[in-house]
């Protein structure tokens, strides 16, 4: 489904890009059915209006005048239809992800500072919705951060000498108003959260300036007193308590041998604005027990070791499990025992759930009883659940100060929440400390905290303090809240603002994903994905999940490897997947998907992703480059951050790339992509292209170029080399040149016709090797010069960048049946070389070139086929040489106004008056208007329209413009019943409305020129068939026909047929030029004859007349 619809974006583009601003709608339905043979299929792709998709493409423009809708193609890169023809080439390669990280070899020497000329800024750089769509949130952690100075996500401190080589007042400006350090909520702006129809976006942070509103910070008053110094002093008249002393001293201890096994849930800034974590995983102790002189006793109070005393085993193991969940508030302990019937006896089994998170079953053990059954599965669920929690029996309880200063840092890494009981455990893991029994209630007083009741347990959500509704104002608007919760990812800055990094996954320059290497929590991972393997190898069976819900975290299995993934889309046999540490996204069937364990969910996502600075221009081309993906992909490189390429609401880190070498990767592809979207790419599926023709030859060869990005890259740096070798020439790269040592050298040379120097090769030489033949490189003429007179420089020695470049002239041959003496002024004509056209191949190759079809709009902005037009011109030209056509057309040719129905063909054999006439009835409007086909000849009338159908059942398009519609001509049309007819021009009026008549069945209609198909010779020996007629003897009852007497009339006479008496041949009043039959006519179907001026009189309809 997804191709299909990349497939007719691409061919509705193509259908735009050769228009000069919108057309109607109905214009692109038609000119998307003459190029591709087929309709629009919006339907297939679950849309029930045209309007409605065109609405979905964000490459198309819909607007609306008048009443009538308009599309338009939404200008982008140049290169933008490249990369869509591209992509359907590209073969797919397998997809390989490494867990495992090689060590890596970053060179000392220093690294190259290269910066480019120009960046372009005030821009979205996002071609697609991946990266909201599937990202983190990133962090940037660098030591002492205290403000941001750019926008994105990228905070930098105020003392940080990264990013020094910005002006001083640039930064100071947005630092001035700043007295105090900022709280996190201002480091850190909207989070990710999801939209209502459950695909997740993620907001961008914003910029913290002086207008930024602070949190207030917890009310710590009633543990501290006045202090007017860093160290504060006691009272007057107090001795400081050792033994409390030795307690903070304990718990500061405690804290840091928990923040030494920080796995990245951190933020990067504390709840004050001190640093928690800094890029060599050190941690500083917190603020409050440095600033704050403590109150002893209340400290005392607080901070006293209180030691909870485990539950006593009482040997039931049922109510040892209800114990021990109750002590670490796990939930209701549920057991449900079944009966298991075998062919010899009846056995037990048991289920057992604790809380909303732990399950265990007796099985594949089997036991006689249901009692035995429960006692064996509460056994074995309080042995796993030890394991998990008995190590925290005599663990310290947080104070209320610790619980306020370190939950939020943990939560706001978890952009959809995270229930709260692997909030209690990753928060046990991290500082070495159980939480209180009422720690919700306490947390649930911090202004930037939310905490909802969802299913038998509660979630809990980091949130903006200034908006009131997400605080208890709107209830039950959290996303799917999976079993387990990851958190984002931080990147760590070196002290140079630099990061070490393995690439992961290339979308495009401006989606590169990467991980970190060689920091703790990057060597932690590899730890904890290695126990994956293990644990899942093992397990796996018993972990597959009771539903697979969009949005959530669960662990995949992929080509024989374990991976921690997030669910995007849910389809029949297959799950959309985004990999969380690599950022690649994969269709896993759902049978490999498996709940992911918390142990397992500890450690942060590791991909994050960024963008190449000074590639802008080439992003949109990058999307479908082999150069990027193999210079890149899994490369082991140095970033740093570029905050001067910094733009509002960017996504993606802006950074330079080295290599291991220090080489700057940026610059390296710069060239590299340039030269690489300069390559032209024409679509070989039947896809439309856009081209230029840069030259036509007289055996039928055409040279198009596409214009690419590179292409004007490569005109551009010519206009420059140009501007240099006449201002000052090298001559000392000039050589004589010889058939042996000029053969594949590209050269810089002058034309004689206009002056300028273009890239040549030589490609023949005369016998005294005096004259050489030249052929211009991104043109594909060719010219003789005298290679003595001529100044030839060798491009590989003026510029090598330039000597690389592909030629930009493409060769391709016009299918035609024959190719015309005049194709050349023909084809010229056609298609001028500053105007772009439409090219599709056949498939087909002629002389070893490929076949191509040449399409163009006319200046009233219908489309028509080239290569047809230039066919019909030959043949005309062919007829009017023999002295046949040039007479018939002085006889045929009418004005609009004398154009008789039939238009040349011939009248058909009529009886004598007073004759019978046997006659069918295709079309009838009343009884003084309906049409007649001679019934005799109907058998050959059904004979040709069979050849018809067969002849022009493959045309999908008109070669035909405006000024080759001759009125009384006759033409093929398709009618709305997709069958083919002869039809008769009668009227011009502009290329979209031309009067017609199907001359064999009576039917007036209007069609366009692209809509009228030039007729064989074949098809015109036939006379027309419709004869216009009106019924004799009778006459309106009242003063006219009225329309129930025209429903009868149709329905009385209409696809039948009858005998008629030929009264009379009058003149037809509305058409000069044609003339009414006067007709009696008989029905001879039955028994009796029935007389049809009768039927209508007994009816009440006619009277004699």
């Amino acid at each position: 489904m997804e191709k299909l619809r990349s497939d007719v974006i691409s061919s509705i583009r193509g259908c735009l890009i050769s228009t000069k601003g919108k057309i109607p709608l109905r214009q692109l339905e038609k000119d998307y059915k003459l190029l591709l043979g087929e309709r629009i299929p919006y339907q297939k792709l679950g849309f029930k209006r045209l309007e409605d998709f065109i609405d979905t493409v964000p490459t198309v423009v819909l607007s609306e005048q008048n009443g009538e809708l308009f599309v338009d193609a939404k200008m982008s890169q140049k290169s933008a239809h490249i990369s869509e023809m591209v992509c359907k080439q590209k073969t797919e390669k397998k997809k390989v992800f490494r867990n495992n990280l090689p060590p890596p070899r970053f060179s000392s020497l220093p690294k190259s500072n290269w910066r480019p000329k120009y960046v372009q800024k005030n821009t979205s750089y996002q071609t697609t919705s991946r990266p909201a769509a599937v990202s983190h949130n990133q962090f940037v952690d660098r030591s002492s951060y205290r403000a941001p100075s750019v926008p994105s996500k990228i905070v930098i401190p105020e003392s940080s000498t990264f990013g020094k080589h910005q002006k001083k007042s640039d930064l100071g400006s947005r630092l001035q108003s700043k007295t105090e350090a900022p709280s996190i909520h201002s480091m850190h702006a909207n989070h990710h959260n999801s939209t209502q129809n459950g695909a997740s976006t993620r907001d961008n942070h914003e910029i913290a300036n002086s207008n930024t509103r602070l949190l207030r910070r917890p009310d710590f008053s009633a543990y501290q007193t006045e202090a007017t110094n860093t160290k504060a002093k006691p009272e007057v008249g107090t001795t400081p308590n050792g033994f409390t002393s030795t307690r903070i001293s304990i718990r500061q201890k405690m804290s840091e041998i928990s923040l030494d096994r920080d796995s990245g849930n951190s933020s990067p800034i504390s709840e004050y604005g001190q640093q928690i974590t800094n890029g060599g995983g050190n941690t500083s102790p917190p603020k409050f027990v440095n600033e704050f002189s403590p109150n002893i006793a209340l400290v005392d109070r607080i901070l006293a070791p209180k030691v909870v005393p485990p539950p006593t085993a009482t040997g039931n193991p049922m109510v040892d499990l209800k114990n021990f969940a109750e002590f670490y508030k796990l939930g209701e302990v549920e057991s449900n025992t079944k009966r298991v019937k075998t062919k010899q006896n009846q056995l037990w089994t048991c289920l057992i759930k604790v809380g909303v998170k732990h399950t265990y079953n007796s099985y594949p053990e089997e036991f006689a009883d249901s009692v035995s059954a429960e006692k064996y599965c509460a056994k074995e669920a309080l042995k796993d659940l030890e394991k998990i929690y008995g190590r925290r029996k005599s663990l310290l309880l947080s104070g209320e100060r610790e619980i306020l200063e370190r939950i939020p840092p943990m939560l706001e890494k978890h952009n959809n929440g995270i229930w709260v009981w692997q909030l209690q455990e990753d928060y046990t893991d991290k500082y070495n400390e159980q939480l209180p029994t009422d720690w919700l209630k306490i947390i649930d007083s911090s202004p930037c905290i939310q905490v909802e009741k969802f299913q038998d347990s509660h979630v809990i959500k980091h949130c903006r303090p200034e908006d009131t509704l997400q605080k208890g104002g709107l209830q039950g608007t959290f996303m799917h809240i999976s079993n387990v919760s990851v958190p984002s990812n931080t990147v760590q800055l070196s002290a140079d603002g630099s990061v070490q990094a393995e690439v992961t996954c290339v979308m495009a320059a401006n989606e590169v994903w990467c991980r970190q290497c060689n920091t703790q929590e990057s060597k932690q991972h590899i730890e904890t994905m290695g126990r994956m393997e293990l644990y899942y190898g093992i397990n796996y069976a018993s972990l597959k999940p009771d539903n697979i819900t969009k949005n959530c975290y669960y662990a995949a299995q992929y080509d024989a490897s374990w991976y921690r993934v997030r669910v995007l889309e849910i389809n029949d046999a297959e799950v959309t997947c985004f990999l969380i540490d690599f950022g690649e996204e994969i269709a896993i069937p759902k049978k490999d998907i498996y709940q992911l364990k918390r142990e397992f969910a500890i450690s942060q996502a590791q991909a994050f992703v960024c963008r190449l600075v000074g590639l802008e221009v080439l992003y949109e081309f990058s999307a479908s480059s082999e150069i990027l993906q193999e210079m890149l992909s899994y490369k082991q490189v140095q970033l740093e951050l570029a905050p001067d390429a910094a733009v509002e609401n960017d996504l993606c880190l802006p950074v330079y790339m080295y290599d291991l070498d220090g080489k700057s990767i940026n610059e390296q592809l710069i060239t590299l992509l340039s030269i690489e979207s300069a390559s032209p790419v024409i679509s070989k599926d039947g896809m439309a292209n856009e081209v230029y023709v840069s030259n036509i030859e007289s055996n039928g060869d055409v040279y198009v170029q596409v214009h690419s990005h590179g292409y004007d890259v490569l005109l551009a740096r010519l206009e420059e080399l140009e501007a240099e070798v006449m201002t000052n020439a090298p001559t000392h790269l000039v050589s004589p040149i010889t058939k042996l040592n000029s053969n594949g050298v590209t050269y810089l040379a002058q034309y004689k016709t206009d002056r300028h120097w273009y890239r040549i090769q030589i490609i023949d030489w005369s016998p005294k090797e005096d004259l050489a033949q030249i052929y211009f490189l991104d043109y594909g003429n060719t010219d003789v010069v005298n290679v003595n007179e001529e100044i030839m420089y060798p491009l590989h020695k003026l510029d090598d960048v330039m000597n690389q470049y592909p030629p930009q002239a493409v060769r391709m041959r016009m299918e035609l049946e024959t190719i015309p003496d005049n194709f050349v002024d023909l084809a010229t004509k056609a298609m001028p070389g500053d105007q772009p056209v439409l090219m599709r191949l056949t498939g087909k190759e002629l002389d070893g070139l490929p076949s191509a079809e040449f399409f163009r709009r006319d200046p009233d902005g219908g489309l028509f086929c080239v290569n047809m037009s230039i066919t019909m011109e030959a043949k005309l030209k062919k007829e009017s040489l023999n002295g046949n056509v040039a007479s018939q057309r002085k006889k045929l040719h009418f004005d609009n106004s004398n154009v008789p129905s039939g238009g040349k063909l011939s009248c058909p054999v009529l009886p004598e008056m007073g004759n019978y006439l046997m006659v069918h009835v295709p079309f009838a409007v009343n009884p003084y208007n309906f049409f007649v086909q001679p019934f005799e000849s109907q058998d050959k009338l059904n004979g040709m329209m069979e050849k018809l159908q067969e002849r022009y059942k493959d045309v999908l398009y008109s070669p035909l413009t405006i000024d080759q519609i001759i009125p009384g001509n006759i033409y093929a049309s398709k009618f709305d019943d997709g069958h083919w007819y002869r039809t008769t021009a009668i009227k011009v009026i502009n290329p979209a409305s031309i009067s017609v008549f199907y001359c064999d069945f009576g039917y007036y209609s209007t069609l366009t020129v692209q809509q009228l198909i030039p007729l064989d010779v074949e098809f015109m020996e036939l006379p027309y068939q419709a004869l216009k007629a009106k019924h004799a003897g009778i006459k309106p009852k009242q003063s006219k026909w009225t329309m129930d007497d025209c429903d009868y009339f149709k329905q009385l006479v209409e696809k039948k047929s009858f005998y008629s008496v030929l009264l009379s041949k009058e003149k037809d009043e509305l058409y000069d030029s044609d003339f009414v039959l006067s007709l009696m006519l008989v029905d001879t179907s039955s028994t009796d004859d029935k007389l049809i001026a009768k039927e209508l009189i007994d009816k009440g309809v006619a009277v004699k007349g």
